[in-house]
């Protein structure tokens, strides 16, 4: 496991437990990156699975737990602001199509109620949000218009997005989640 991807392992952990502790941290974690990638990738697997169970053992906590842990960062990454459809599918601007599929694909069978051991209301917390995103994204002419639409504010908050490094905290002077 790599090094990013362990840090954005123990920070889901640390955020799980005391989120209002972290909540600064949590906006230095890029949804776009390749580590965010991996690990909603494990996320998207049952907590059985020898990836999860590998990663949990080296942090010596349940598969259950980091399941329910990265399942909650990836909600509160990519949902709790009601950011732009970029952000709901924690993807940037310049991303393709086959990339803008492939992320709704693996957000929507992650989210799916039947995937879903907490019992909350699928259909009227993500999936909306989901859906639209994808429908305007997906479509070349309907992506043109929004990208227009983005005001000033939207693009800046995009552009602080992209910057953040690859699941990693931006700034030597946010605290590093321990390993």
């Amino acid at each position: 496991m790599s090094s990013g991807l362990n840090n954005l392992f123990v920070f889901a952990l640390e955020f799980y437990r005391a989120p209002l502790q972290h909540q600064q941290q949590l906006q230095n974690y890029d949804p776009t990156s390749a580590t965010f990638t991996r690990l909603l990738e494990i996320a998207s697997r049952p907590a059985t699975s020898d990836d999860l169970k590998k990663i949990a053992g080296a942090l010596n906590k349940s598969p259950d737990t980091l399941h329910s842990a990265s399942l909650f960062l990836i909600r509160q990454l990519l949902f709790a602001d009601k950011g732009d459809h970029y952000q709901v599918l924690g993807l940037s601007r310049t991303a393709s199509q086959e990339e803008i599929k492939k992320r709704y694909r693996a957000l929507i069978s992650l989210f799916h109620p039947d995937k879903n051991p907490e019992g909350e209301e699928w259909s009227q917390l993500y999936a909306p949000d989901l859906n639209e995103a994808y429908n305007v994204l997906k479509n070349s002419s309907k992506r043109n218009r929004y990208d227009l639409t983005l005001n000033d504010s939207s693009r800046a908050a995009y552009n602080t997005n992209k910057n953040r490094s690859h699941g990693q905290p931006k700034s030597s002077s946010t605290a590093q989640p321990s390993a």
